[in-house]
């Protein structure tokens, strides 16, 4: 293959030469032309007193003619441009040139009278002829000899033939002189040869040059946007890390917080006294949860219960929930895909994200605008700023005719807590859910805004054949509250590493008529059930300083395999142990917990 491509292109190269050799003769058409009609009306000038003034107008309307039919080839082959047969015009051009010498040779052998000064003139004339001749037809030999022979042999072999020295020595020297013409014209078309070939070359390392260049340049730039885009990952992860972290922290927190509380309030109620603080307290710990299950969803470690979804019937049924919501200001279009392939997602999720952008969109429109929610399928998504998708997608998104977003701010855009909005108008958590949500679901998200031009919101999801479920995607099984206080009896091993979080369970444990026992670590709760025959559960959190509480519990079993275990997290995680369902997520009431343990013990 090799072979054949070097054959190829020495082939093209030889086309391309013979091209540029053809073109440089007959650019020099015009001149060649004016040149020898110059030097005929000269010639006609001086004959016309020992020539036949009818032969000599015979011969000069000949050479006008054939001057005539060079012009017009000239003027074709210019107008051809890429559409030029090389063979055909290299022929065109060997007639003009050897038409145009036959006529100076017919007049220098036929009309021209062998009385002294008339040879010498026109020898001198038709010497000039051919020097011009070799100079401008010099890229192509071939036409340098049709004009030169024709014209010179005649004049030649006539001053030899008359026999006389001084005739002789004029043949000899036009003789000499064509032939010393035709060998500056063949190293010339030589060197031309070169050059043209060097242009080849170097218009070939050029050309790949320039390619190498792009190519670099586009490696660079791809790189450049892999950086970026890792950057950003690794910024969202550390991100996300930290909020879940907090989150978990905090719902620690609000565990002792609104669990000290219930106790309080039971207490309280026996005294008969006003628990308006109190109820103030569980609305604010209701708050503070809401807040970190927007934390966890950033983080992407909510618990999801995806399910396969029609995005158009999201939208329609959701519609009429959004215009009402938005305001009759802004006018909500639906530009959905027929044909739209399901996606693998929380339906409930989904529709919250929908609702979240969309007051975002309203909030960016306060003079009223258009929301446009739109769907599409995409074999292969554009590459975003948070990762490139190699699969399928469900486009769906969400644009506005709003104020729109600086550069800056869609770097933000996802980030917990950053806003645009004034202050005690948004928790600037509504963006960053739906990023952690797209993001758990196998997609990715981008923006494309310009202020004052409007934003539009891209979640791209994966196709349902493409997405993966079953990897942490599980939704818990709630226990149902249960306002009526159970009484049970038995002793449960309780074991987190907050002390106040503890004191809290050991409360609600106590008041039910449970015998709580209180670890800190997950050695200390292997320690307390294998000593006491009589414990009827464990309550362990998830994470522990010595290990996870899925691990303490598998410990547990190999000697009581049919020990129920009751996890609880500050995480929204899913069960850890198949069979295992049972799972509360911090804070979470009296009732939900008995109901819980009730339903672990079977009891």
């Amino acid at each position: 293959m090799t072979d054949l491509a070097a054959d190829a292109q020495t082939q093209l190269d030889r086309d391309a030469e013979r091209a540029a050799r053809m073109e440089t003769v007959y650019r020099q058409v015009p001149v060649t032309v004016a040149a020898g009609m110059a030097n005929a009306l000269l010639c006609a000038a001086v004959l016309l007193p020992v020539v036949a003034s009818s032969n000599l107008m015979l011969w000069l309307a000949a050479l006008g003619l054939v001057s005539l039919l060079r012009l017009g080839l000239w003027r074709s082959f210019m107008r051809a441009g890429m559409q030029r047969d090389q063979p055909r015009w290299e022929h065109y051009s060997l007639l003009g040139a050897l038409a145009s010498g036959l006529l100076w040779g017919l007049m220098s052998s036929g009309l021209l009278p062998y009385q002294q000064p008339y040879p010498v003139f026109v020898a001198f004339i038709v010497g000039g002829m051919c020097a011009g001749a070799a100079t401008f037809n010099a890229p192509h030999l071939p036409t340098v000899a049709a004009f030169v022979f024709p014209s010179v042999v005649p004049l030649a072999v006539c001053l030899g033939l008359r026999g006389t020295r001084f005739d002789g020595a004029m043949a000899a020297m036009s003789a000499i002189f064509a032939v010393s013409l035709l060998i500056t014209a063949v190293r010339f078309g030589r060197f031309f040869g070169q050059s043209v070939r060097t242009r080849l070359d170097l218009a070939r390392q050029t050309e790949a040059l320039a390619a190498a260049n792009a190519r670099l340049r586009a490696e660079i730039d791809e790189r450049e946007a892999t950086e970026a885009a890792l950057r950003h990952a690794q910024k969202m992860e550390a991100v996300g890390n930290l909020t879940a972290g907090v989150a978990h922290d905090f719902n620690n927190v609000l565990m002792a917080i609104s669990g000290s509380a219930e106790l309080l309030r039971d207490q309280l109620s026996d005294l008969k006294q006003d628990d308006t603080l109190l109820n103030g307290i569980f609305s604010a710990t209701q708050r503070g949860a809401r807040l970190t299950r927007h934390l966890l969803a950033f983080a992407r470690k909510e618990a999801l219960d995806p399910s396969l979804v029609d995005l158009n019937a999201v939208l329609r049924a959701i519609c009429p929930l959004l215009e009402a919501a938005i305001g009759r200001a802004i006018r909500v279009e639906l530009k959905l895909r027929d044909g739209l392939w399901p996606v693998f997602v929380d339906r409930n999720e989904i529709e919250r994200a929908i609702i979240n952008l969309s007051i975002n969109a309203r909030d960016a429109m306060p003079r009223g605008g258009t929301l446009t929610l739109s769907t599409g399928n995409v074999i292969q998504p554009p590459p975003l700023p948070d990762g490139r998708l190699d699969f399928p997608c469900v486009l769906l998104q969400v644009r506005d005719t709003g104020t729109g977003m600086s550069a800056a701010v869609q770097e933000r855009a996802f980030d917990p807590f950053f806003t645009t909005k004034p202050a005690g108008s948004g928790s600037g958590l509504g963006l960053s859910q739906v990023y952690g949500l797209v993001k758990q679901s196998g997609g990715a998200t981008g923006i494309d805004s310009a202020e004052g031009a409007g934003t539009a919101v891209n979640l791209y999801l994966p196709k349902a054949a493409d997405a993966l479920p079953g990897q942490g995607r599980t939704t818990p099984v709630a226990a149902a509250a249960r306002p009526v206080r159970q009484s049970g009896q038995g002793t449960v091993v309780v074991v987190d590493d907050e002390t106040f979080v503890l004191d809290v369970v050991a409360g609600m444990l106590h008041r039910a008529g449970y015998r709580p026992v209180c670890c800190a670590t997950g050695n200390e709760a292997l320690s307390a059930i294998a000593a006491d025959p009589g414990v009827i559960a464990l309550i362990a959190d998830l994470g522990l300083p010595d290990g996870r509480g899925d691990e303490v519990a598998r410990r547990a079993r190999l000697d009581r395999p049919a020990l129920p275990v009751v996890f609880i997290t500050g995480y929204n995680e899913t069960a850890p142990l198949t069979g295992d369902p049972w799972q509360l997520r911090k804070p979470f009431t009296e009732a939900e917990l008995l109901a819980m343990l009730l339903g672990a013990t079977g009891r």
